[in-house]
């Protein structure tokens, strides 16, 4: 199949998925309708779930990601460079499970009660290490 080029990505120098491309798409359609995509546009839903069995199929080592680190293990996010990313680094989590669609391990990490809030998140393997190593 022919991979069709959007505009920015072209720029970009990359070409374009196609089901990301319909994903975008859906997005403006749903932008100029004033719902969510999500929602209510199908084909934003039909693109999510190809580029989950994608990677499901494309045997990307999510086997040898996922032995990383097991559900319960103790890890703290570094590395992080967003304003928002910044904030986890060095801070102790409780790795949940590993979303093998988004090749993420979704990991909790407490508030402290006070200022710091209690905050559930996605991150990359490469952005975490087991607590106290």
């Amino acid at each position: 199949a022919t991979a069709v080029v959007a505009p920015d990505a072209a720029e970009a120098g990359r070409p374009e998925v196609p089901e990301v491309k319909a994903k975008a798409e859906a997005k403006a359609k749903a932008k100029d309708s004033g719902r969510p995509s999500s929602l209510y546009d199908t084909a934003s839903v039909e693109a999510s779930r190809s580029n989950c069995d994608r990677v499901k199929s494309a045997g990307t080592g999510s086997e040898a990601i996922r032995s990383l680190f097991k559900a319960g293990d103790g890890v703290e996010g570094f590395g992080l460079e967003s304003e928002a990313g910044r904030k986890l680094n060095g801070r102790a989590g409780t790795v949940l499970r590993y979303n093998e669609c988004r090749q993420r391990f979704e990991v909790r990490f407490p508030g402290d009660g006070q200022q710091v809030r209690d905050m559930q998140t996605l991150m990359r393997p490469g952005n975490l290490r087991l607590a106290g190593g």
